[in-house]
């Protein structure tokens, strides 16, 4: 922790095809700052995403102690999210990761996997398809539709039983690593050398951290930042009503929200309802972008006229 180490390739790799990110956020250490993907260098060939949880560094990478209290289910932890989340990463994007039938099978049997449905036999719908394409256009588009419902219906019933495992786990305390007389205190105070975000992109620094929480920063619309869905739905159930994450979220323009990582590319929807939407909002801790003034846009607009005449004398 005192002597500074890094690896190459830390915030960027070129040779990954498939990134996958699980974050905490209710984490403060100053040692367990994490070191986030460069969204500015990712090529168009990559698929990156990362995701931030409820919880701490060890609720979410796992190895906290179990819950005090009796649980629904026997093994309940907020890991159990991310691990479920993992593997549906790795099987949606048809990595080439074996896992193990027999531990598959008995983390399911526990609840820390979801019961998977048999998946459809698509194959008759292929037959279907190619006996329709044959006669008319009209009726392989009527096979194929009938197809891909039969495929979304599958989706469906898995999405919903992994969710409410999620609205089971995500209901257990985050473990709160650092004690009263914990040497991790001292920590917060040494001017060691760690990651740092800022608005401008990853950085490091060696500012102490006095046990400061997150900062989310988005450089860009369409970087690849997620919360996961049971955060939102936690936030908005009773026993979550008290419930701040630890980080706040910068760099989003005025109104603007996170995009919410649910199951197998899912994608759920912000609640309509304006009280909902305001009680994720405070809980969240936007920090939205004000829209720039006259003169700011101005001096961007001279600014980039400038670089384009550059450009043309060969200045730039």
């Amino acid at each position: 922790a005192l002597i500074p180490r890094t690896l190459p390739y830390i915030n960027y790799n070129p040779s990954i095809r498939i990134f996958r990110h699980a974050l905490a956020l209710d984490e403060h250490r100053a040692n367990f700052v994490p070191s986030l993907w460069d969204h500015g260098r990712t090529s168009p060939d990559q698929n990156v995403r990362e995701v931030w949880f409820r919880g701490q560094h060890s609720d979410v990478g796992g190895g906290a102690p179990p819950p005090e209290e009796p649980t629904e289910t026997e093994f309940t932890a907020l890991s159990n999210i991310t691990l479920r989340w993992m593997v549906q990463q790795c099987l949606e994007n048809k990595t080439t990761i074996a896992f193990d039938g027999d531990a598959m099978a008995l983390y399911r049997e526990k609840s820390v996997l979801e019961n998977r449905p048999i998946q459809p036999d698509l194959s008759k719908y292929k037959e279907n398809i190619r006996q329709a394409q044959l006669e008319s256009n009209e009726k392989k588009q009527d096979a194929l539709t009938e197809a891909i419902k039969a495929a979304q219906a599958h989706r469906a019933e898995l999405y919903k039983e992994s969710s409410r495992l999620d609205k089971i786990d995500v209901e257990c305390k985050p473990f709160e690593a650092v004690g009263t007389f914990s040497p991790w205190k001292l920590l917060e105070l040494a001017p060691t050398t760690r990651p740092a975000q800022t608005a401008n992109g990853p950085t490091t620094t060696h500012v102490p951290n006095f046990g400061k929480k997150r900062m989310i920063y988005r450089q860009k619309s369409s970087d690849p930042i997620f919360i996961h869905s049971s955060v939102v739905d936690f936030i908005l159930t009773p026993g979550g009503k008290g419930y701040v994450p630890g980080a706040t979220w910068d760099g989003f323009n005025k109104g603007d929200l996170p995009q919410i990582e649910s199951y197998e590319g899912h994608r759920m929807p912000w609640p309509h309802a304006e009280p909902d939407r305001a009680a994720l909002v405070s809980a969240m801790k936007m920090t939205w972008k004000e829209a720039p003034g006259v003169v700011a846009r101005l001096k961007d607009g001279v600014t980039s006229i400038g670089s384009k005449i550059g450009e043309w004398v060969g200045f730039a």
